[in-house]
């Protein structure tokens, strides 16, 4: 029993065990309550009473350790060891022991910190680290250490704390990982078998559109029908190939989407192109029908607003305002009949998906022809 500055009175249990090392006869292990106690009550002798504060500590199967610098003497609890299957007489008992046993990636960083603690730097740490078990295996471990008290020189005289096992905290992390990793490398297999078939849906929608020489409009319409197919196989390969189920930006998604379409566009040259999008996070499954849906309309306005070879120009906007998603694609072009579109294959599916969306696809005459919808900006992030 020690007494305090302030009067009050603090337990200290001590277990030691003399073993040889290097050629000499060393303490091995030492447990410290080190806090402040009400001590035993009238009915408890002072030997109970340091009975109790032992098993309050191994009930909690946290290694205690207690460092002097000076002589680099580490003295831990029994739990220090057992936690790591090792027995006492294969105990650390110096810091280059410690470290000796420490995984090589943790070294440097956590050798950086006790120095640190030692020459005054910091006076409390709390680090995680590897160490090596008795069957070679590594273990996770935090350890929580603070100084106690320094010399005129500010250089640590004690510097105690506490080891906690993060082994069954890290397993599961490392197999939730590998789990993880598997079902990424299962997905991305998936989608890539998915992106083969359309390809292949494509291709046989163009070989039949290729053999109705004596029908035109159902060649136009197979024809439609596959560079649709070839839009979303597209759209679906730079969502989910690249990054599978990660939201992606709406910016960089949307200029490819639009250089896609420049770029097969027979009149592209005389289209005078102002866009303004925002870099904002969109999910996958947002993303993949707004995608689709911008496809169609920009589509529609090359082909159809500027006939005879007339140039003109396209605005394109994807923007977020006060919690809403915005886009519109507006052309200065010849504009639609009596200010009313017919709705084709193509517009009908683009009304629906904006409509899936949770929006509704909305058109204006104004000089041209502006089509345009809003979306809930957190529904599609």
């Amino acid at each position: 029993m020690v007494q305090n500055e302030s009067g009050s009175q603090k337990f200290d249990y001590y277990e030691g065990l003399a073993l040889p090392f290097c050629g000499r006869e060393a303490l091995l292990t030492r447990f410290s309550a080190g806090s402040d106690l009400y001590g035993p009550s009238e009915d408890e002798t002072a030997g109970a009473a340091l009975e109790r504060i032992k098993l309050a500590f191994s009930a909690f199967k946290d290694g205690v350790w207690d460092w002097n610098p000076a002589s680099d003497e580490v003295l831990c609890s029994p739990e220090y060891f057992g936690m790591l299957g090792y027995p006492a007489a294969e105990a650390v008992i110096n810091f280059e022991g410690w470290l000796e046993l420490m995984h090589p990636e943790d070294r440097q960083r956590s050798r950086a910190v006790a120095l640190a603690c030692r020459s005054g730097g910091i006076d409390d740490f709390s680090l995680e680290f590897r160490l090596r078990n008795k069957d070679g295996s590594w273990r996770w471990i935090l350890s929580r250490g603070s100084c106690l008290s320094r010399d005129e020189q500010g250089c640590a005289r004690r510097i105690v704390g506490i080891h906690t096992s993060l082994h069954a905290h890290a397993w599961g992390n490392e197999e939730l990982q590998k789990a993880l990793g598997e079902k990424e490398l299962l997905l991305k297999e998936v989608h890539h078998r998915i992106k083969n078939n359309m390809a292949m849906v494509q291709s046989m929608l163009s070989l039949q559109a290729d053999m109705l020489e004596d029908s035109p409009l159902a060649k136009d319409a197979l024809k439609a029908a596959s560079g649709r197919v070839h839009s979303m196989m597209t759209l679906y390969a730079r969502i989910y190939e690249d990054d599978v189920g990660r939201d992606l930006p709406l910016d960089a998604f949307i200029n490819d989407i639009v250089d896609d379409i420049l770029a097969n566009a027979a009149n592209a040259s005389r289209i005078q192109l102002r866009k303004r999008f925002e870099a904002l996070p969109i999910s996958p499954k947002c993303l993949s029908g707004i995608g689709i849906v911008l496809n169609e309309l920009i589509t529609n306005a090359i082909k159809h607003a500027f006939p005879d070879g007339r140039p003109g120009s396209l605005e394109l906007e994807a923007y977020a305002e006060n919690g809403r998603l915005l886009f519109s694609v507006r052309d200065d072009g010849a504009g639609l009949p009596g200010g009313r579109y017919t709705k084709g294959f193509g517009l009908l599916m683009a009304e629906s998906l904006v409509e899936q969306l949770g929006g509704q696809l909305r058109h204006e005459s104004c000089g041209g022809t502006r089509f345009y919808f809003e979306l809930a900006q957190n529904s599609c992030s």
